[in-house]
């Protein structure tokens, strides 16, 4: 049996996915701390469905103790898991849950492998610098250490040296993407307006104002296409920019779940554009892709070190030239950079299926 440990269990469906897969090889129990009444029994379904665990437990203090937190969480789990014993563990993230796949792997005299996500190195790591000796541990401890992007491991063996030091084994797994993108991936040349878009939340780190800063510079050079932008608000565009107005060739299209909506935009568009600050893959890129857009994205984050084809170029996120240049050349070569067969080679390995597989080979220790 593998139990994994998953704090973030209720926040998004990938984890659902992923272990929906894998429990057409394995039996498996799902341990799911949660604070908020609301989160008991989402995603208990399907084959799912009686396999998960919901651990109620209350944030309100432990926020301010994060050690203290996860050695209770991982009570809870050995409460949940006593008399049945474990097989296997599986983290879902390096601190949150590979601390307790840490200690109870020690209770139980199992292996355990973990995933390092984005809150790992963008919060844990550099918040709790006097808690780097026990991450080395769980680090070193694991079979394999598993992160979501090229991008996270070479910002995880730069910024932290001495701790990357103890990693004995690990892998780069991308999340997969729904089936409904490669169900629908082009297979023939569709005829694209001269569009660009992106689809993703209006903040700081989706960089809104680079977008609208690179396209600016392409449109005063006297290129003519539009920017349609899905996921936010005027007001939100507005404050992110600094403008007073929004331009004749920008449009917003409010956010939206439907993805025939999103699927009708990239189809239309010739480059999906998003420049992140920091972007831990990125499956908005793939689907993107799948359906004939060139990427346009930051070198250094999500799909960089993942994607290499003519369809796709990096710029830094406030290289607002560099990505303009880029803009010109995909509007304006489209059909020489967009490859159906390349971009459909990267697709499939990117199935729930083909990603499950590639978490078994990691877990060393399940297979002994």
């Amino acid at each position: 049996m593998i139990a994994h440990i998953c704090n973030n269990f209720v926040v998004s469906k990938v984890h659902y996915n992923l272990i929906s897969k894998l429990e057409e090889s394995f039996e498996q129990i799902v341990l799911v701390p949660y604070r908020d009444s609301k989160q008991y029994g989402i995603y208990d379904e399907g084959v799912l469905a009686g396999k998960i665990s919901y651990l109620k437990f209350s944030n309100v203090v432990l926020k301010y103790f994060p050690l203290v937190k996860v050695f209770f969480i991982t009570y809870l789990c050995f409460k949940e898991l006593e008399g049945r014993k474990p097989k296997y563990l599986l983290a879902h993230t390096m601190w949150s849950d590979g601390v307790c796949a840490y200690l109870l792997s020690k209770i139980f005299g199992v292996k355990y492998t973990l995933v390092v996500r984005n809150t790992d190195i963008n919060v844990f790591l550099p918040r709790l610098p006097h808690y780097r000796i026990l991450m080395s541990r769980v680090l070193a401890h694991a079979d394999s250490v598993i992160f979501v992007s090229h991008a996270h491991r070479r910002r995880f063996r730069q910024q932290y040296p001495n701790t990357y030091a103890h990693i004995c084994r690990s892998v780069v797994i991308p999340n997969a993407i729904s089936d409904f993108w490669l169900e629908n991936k082009l297979i023939n040349v569709v005829e694209k307006r001269n569009q660009v878009c992106f689809v993703g939340k209006f903040d700081q780190n989706k960089n809104i104002d680079g977008i609208y800063r690179a396209s600016k510079l392409l449109i005063d050079d006297g290129e003519k296409f539009e920017l349609k932008l899905l996921g936010g608000t005027h007001k939100q565009f507005l404050r992110l920019t600094g403008l007073e107005f929004i331009p004749g060739w920008v449009e917003i299209i409010p956010r939206t779940t439907d993805k025939k909506v999103i699927r009708k935009l990239y189809l239309d568009s010739k480059i999906f554009f998003m420049p992140s600050h920091a972007e831990t893959f990125g499956l908005v890129y793939l689907e993107a892709l799948s359906q004939g857009c060139s990427i346009l994205a930051t070198t250094g984050e999500g799909v960089d070190g993942y994607l290499e084809a003519k369809s796709v170029r990096f710029n830094k996120a406030i290289d607002y030239k560099g990505m303009k240049d880029d803009l010109y050349h995909f509007l304006n070569n489209y059909d020489c950079a967009y490859n159906i067969r390349i971009a459909n080679y990267y697709l499939s390995k990117l199935s729930w299926g083909e990603v499950a597989k590639k978490y078994l080979e990691a877990m060393v220790g399940l297979h002994k």
